[in-house]
């Protein structure tokens, strides 16, 4: 029997925690034009953590962009209490990001074309760039990866960006075969050398989760120095960089002592490797989530993330 959007509503204030998510995942494939109304009105009337849960709920069916401005105004609050005495650590990595010897942050997203920021502690932006790119194929979810990019503070002098342009997103399109990896590539050295006019230096890297992908890209001064794709190394350019000395290609054969080098390993060496984040990193200013054209069009995407 079909269980219908108000007997939802009521389920999410469930003290089941499996039963709340159940009813979550069953709203997020309603019409939000349905569900939202509902669950704003459980959230205002409820009362302890039924409250709680329906915000979760809001959240987790339309976004940031669902809530009151009552409620943004309390999250905004406690984000700005947390940055200050945030410990950097380390971040899941998995996907591509920039990194700019610059500490100019409006510079960073005026390069980008990002705008709308919003100050974020470096956890809450963490788990939003994971968030968006592992949750873009979900129903529902046609901008999930190009609606918005974190931007970090600076860290050991370096800015880390998160996520690209939606114009990038778009051009590269979705995955899977040769032509794909082509568009990344040819898309990524485009961004890297125009950014590289502006800031003098750009590095980008990339990394799989678990499929053994790692690139990276070092521009200088609107010219490509270096680029190197493990699955793809005959198109490689440039000569290796000093933070490749010692060690191995991906691709090369490797010695029972050989050590091989990755992006997380020449970021490290290169700028700032944002997987060994921690106490020794220097951090200045604060990270910013900003919305692409795409996201100011079509708003955050939807999803709970930690602060």
């Amino acid at each position: 029997m079909e269980i219908e959007a108000p007997e939802l509503v009521e389920l999410v204030q469930d003290p089941d925690a499996d039963v709340r998510r159940g009813a979550v995942w069953a709203l997020r494939t309603l019409s939000p034009d349905i569900v939202l109304p509902l669950l704003r009105d459980a959230r205002r009337t409820g009362r302890g953590r039924a409250r709680r849960h329906a915000l979760t709920a809001l959240l987790a069916v339309g976004g940031p962009d669902a809530l009151d401005g009552h409620d943004r105004a309390v999250i905004r609050r406690l984000i700005r209490f947390k940055i200050p005495a945030e410990v950097p650590a380390p971040m899941h990595v998995c996907g591509s990001w920039f990194a700019l010897p610059t500490g100019d942050q409006a510079a960073v997203l005026d390069a980008f074309g990002l705008g709308d920021p919003e100050p974020v502690t470096m956890r809450l932006g963490g788990r939003a760039w994971n968030h968006d790119h592992h949750e873009r194929a979900s129903p529902g979810a046609e901008h999930q990866g190009c609606s918005r990019v974190h931007v970090s503070p600076v860290l050991d002098g370096w800015t880390l960006v998160f996520g690209a342009p939606s114009d990038d997103h778009h051009r590269i399109g979705p995955g899977g075969d040769v032509a794909y990896e082509e568009r990344l590539r040819d898309t990524m050295l485009a961004r890297a050398a125009a950014l590289s006019l502006r800031f003098g230096t750009v590095h980008w890297y990339g990394t799989g989760c678990g499929d053994g992908w790692t690139a990276w890209i070092v521009a200088a001064n609107g010219e490509i120095q270096r680029y190197y794709d493990a699955f793809d190394p005959d198109d490689q350019i440039g000569r290796p960089q000093p933070a490749e000395e010692g060690l191995l290609l991906p691709h090369e054969h490797v010695p029972p002592d050989g050590e091989v080098c990755d992006a997380r390993t020449v970021a490290a060496r290169a700028s700032v490797d944002p997987g060994a984040l921690g106490p020794h990193t220097r951090v200045e200013g604060h990270g910013v989530l900003a919305l692409t054209v795409c996201g100011r069009e079509h708003g955050h995407p939807r999803g709970v993330l930690e602060v």
